[in-house]
């Protein structure tokens, strides 16, 4: 392109020496002469505009020559700043985000089995390798307390009061009743209620009652069987619905008495507080971790396998399917990565003005000429025919209104 208007220039000239030979010979040849001698004034203009931006015009320090090399800092800034401002902006990543639907390429992605598969068995080696080499120290006092604030942070008193409610409804409180009066009755037809009773008739505070005690605790005995069996056979037997009276009773202190409150609260401290529920805790994630490592280790390839790694790959797959079929599910994904992808675009975006200006400045002045120069290209070789053409045209006007207005 360079050649191409050097020609045009050269040719311009010669046209311009063969108009002035002939001149004389016919009047069209002023008008040629015109057009050439203006065409090589534009053609050396805007080779003059071009090689200036770029370099000194035949090496002489012209003011205002060499724009870009002397002026490298300032465009790299300006040139960070402006991508920055117009390309990096958070609501134009943003929107490119959303335009580019995320959630439906991912869905594509994971519904492959060819694709799931093998990420399914990597992450089955990954969570097995991590597992393997865990802390388990740490690992249970953490579980012990994320488990341990998670129970504290429950308030047993609706969940009390609901079990209560569920148990009464069910009619479940009459079976522990019923439970209870069994193994009462029981008990007392052992051998060994007799003597137990006659011993606890010993320690009552009345002097006939302790002198009396093996004789009365036979009585005794017969009496409470008596009245078990007449609980056990009778479902209105008036026991029973004081029973069903002190459950109500017990109901509405769990409801609306605080004092009732904080001995339930205090078993829940002292639960999570024991050194029982911190073993039961270390025991469940020690049998946890073996049955996950055995898991991992048994998933196979084959769908016959029971594996982890083939449930994972299901999960995955299903993932995929749930994100091309549902629209709401895609919504929320392509939200919940913008969400994310916000503050990244927002506290990152001054990066990408400074990582151009380090890029420029790498260059020396000459790289970041030539650079710029073979990236217009065409353009700026154009731009000199351009002026050739256009600047015979405008000369050749020219001399047209002058010649008629003279003549």
């Amino acid at each position: 392109m360079q050649a191409l208007a050097v020609a045009l220039l050269a040719a311009m000239a010669g046209l311009f020496a063969l108009a002035e030979t002939l001149r004389h010979q016919h009047p069209a040849w002023a008008y040629v002469a015109a057009f050439a001698e203006a065409a090589m004034v534009g053609a050396l203009a805007d080779w003059f505009a071009v090689v200036a931006l770029f370099r000194h015009p035949l090496g002489l320090p012209i003011w205002h020559t060499a724009i870009v090399p002397q002026r490298k800092d300032d465009i790299a800034r300006n040139l960070g700043e402006f991508v920055e401002s117009h390309f990096v902006s958070t609501e134009g990543v943003l929107a490119r985000l959303r335009e580019f639907d995320p959630a439906t390429r991912i869905g594509a992605w994971l519904s492959d089995p060819d694709r799931s598969a093998p990420l399914a068995a990597g992450l089955s080696v990954v969570l097995q390798q991590a597992l393997a080499q865990a802390d388990d120290t740490r690992l249970r006092e953490a579980v012990r307390g994320q488990l341990g604030a998670v129970l504290a942070g429950i308030d047993p008193m609706p969940l009390a009061t609901r079990w209560g409610e569920a148990l009464v409804e069910a009619q479940r409180h009459q079976r522990g009743l019923d439970w209870l009066l069994g193994r009462s009755a029981a008990w007392l037809e052992s051998d060994e209620a007799a003597p137990t009773l006659a011993e606890l008739l010993g320690t009552v505070d009345h002097v006939l009652v302790r002198s009396m005690a093996g004789t009365i605790a036979p009585i005794v005995k017969s009496g409470c069987l008596k009245l078990v069996r007449a609980v056990q056979d009778d479902a209105q037997h008036p026991l029973r619905q004081r029973f069903d009276g002190l459950v109500a009773q017990a109901l509405d202190h769990l409801r609306h008495d605080d004092s009732w409150a904080e001995p339930v609260r205090g078993f829940q401290r002292s639960l999570v507080d024991s050194d029982s529920f911190k073993q039961r805790v270390d025991r469940g994630w020690d049998e946890l971790k073996a049955a996950l490592l055995d898991d991992l280790g048994r998933a196979g390839p084959s769908p016959a396998g029971q594996g982890l790694g083939l449930n994972v790959a299901g999960l995955i797959t299903g993932l995929g399917g749930v994100l091309q079929a549902n629209p709401m599910a895609r919504a929320w994904v392509n939200d919940a990565l913008c969400r994310a992808a916000e503050p990244l675009v927002t506290n990152n975006r001054g990066k990408v003005a400074a990582y151009i200006q380090t890029q420029i400045d790498a260059w020396s002045k000459e790289e970041m000429t030539d650079r710029i120069e073979l990236a217009i290209g065409r353009d700026l070789q154009f731009i000199r025919i351009n002026g050739t053409v256009v600047g015979g045209l405008a000369g050749l006007a020219l001399y047209a209104v002058v010649h008629l207005a003279r003549g």
